[in-house]
């Protein structure tokens, strides 16, 4: 559709399905679109820009610039757009109703711009600050144990006019599908409104990240939570591994491997195996184990502003 709004005479199609695709370019206008109006309950959103409604004009332009720079790193990062058919002066359209970001590539650094924090009037500069400073260093602590093996959800925003009908749960499942081809697991930052939703697709909480300026009783608290995946392959890459941390034949019988299991309450139990019984043993080891190395890389994540 483009061009953002619905027009007044558009009309939502009841019960029509929706369809999940790719996002370009050309749907900037319609992704900010959601972006201004799909966060009226969404705590963090108060907090960074308690004037958008005084200055409509500045949330638009910098929501905008913000979302557009995410369009420069098609390598790092897959934005979706979920559409809904609506008919216009009696014609039926697809509008995007929901968008979402996934981080494909999270051990590459995504620096934004400043958002124009010394200049737009919407925001509040202090919170805005404490935000961009708070949110990295709980990324960091509860995230970085999962190093490379994660896909992070940056952000999923709905329409209100389009909530409960299923938008952000195709999102969610595309993260999940492509999580499953490499065994990764799934991170974000749930502000309140969405915390039910991921409960619901099996994510748990890891802890909280709070957003507070020194002084101030103001706040804001975001949950850190985790989906690990269950369906782990055992396959190539998994024999690499172990090939790989083998130290040869003549210590196999000392070389150890982790094997984690997570049950469904998210809690997990080590396992050990000698490397010389991988073999007779990998077959037996359930879909919710994944072999992990005993010292992790830990990289440094950056969140963007999206989170």
């Amino acid at each position: 559709m483009g061009g953002g709004p619905i027009s007044p005479s558009s009309k939502p199609i009841p019960n029509a399905p929706l369809t999940l695709r790719r996002a370009n370019i050309d749907d900037l206008d319609d992704i900010t679109w959601i972006a201004v109006n799909g966060s009226p309950d969404d705590p963090g959103t108060d907090y960074r820009f308690p004037y958008r409604d005084k200055y409509p004009e500045d949330f638009w332009k910098w929501t905008r610039i913000e979302h557009e720079e995410l369009f420069e790193r098609p390598d790092k990062l897959v934005i979706l757009v979920v559409t809904a058919p609506v008919l216009d002066d009696g014609e039926v359209v697809h509008q995007p109703i929901s968008y979402g970001v996934w981080d494909l590539k999270v051990t590459s650094d995504f620096i934004p711009g400043d958002h124009g924090i010394n200049e737009r009037r919407d925001a509040n500069k202090k919170h805005m600050q404490e935000y961009a400073k708070a949110l990295p260093a709980g990324l960091k602590k509860y995230f970085k144990q999962f190093g490379s093996d994660q896909i992070p959800l940056w952000e999923v925003i709905t329409h209100p006019d389009f909530r409960r009908r299923g938008a952000a749960s195709m999102i969610c499942e595309w993260g999940q599908k492509e999580a499953n081809k490499d065994g990764k697991s799934l991170s974000l930052l749930a502000t309140p409104m969405g915390q039910g939703l991921y409960l619901k697709l099996g994510y748990h909480v890891l802890g909280s990240v709070v957003v507070q300026v020194e002084e101030e009783e103001e706040r804001v608290v975001v949950d850190a939570m985790v989906k690990r995946n269950r369906n782990i392959r055992h396959g190539p890459n998994t024999l690499n591994y172990l090939s790989a941390t083998a130290p040869g034949p003549q210590s196999q019988a000392r070389c150890e491997h982790s094997a984690i299991r997570t049950d469904p309450l998210g809690q997990t139990k080590v396992h050990s195996y000698p490397a010389h019984r991988l073999n007779a043993t990998s077959n037996k080891i359930s879909k919710n184990i994944t072999i992990q190395r005993m010292c992790y890389l830990f990289v440094e994540l950056f969140p963007g502003s999206a989170l």
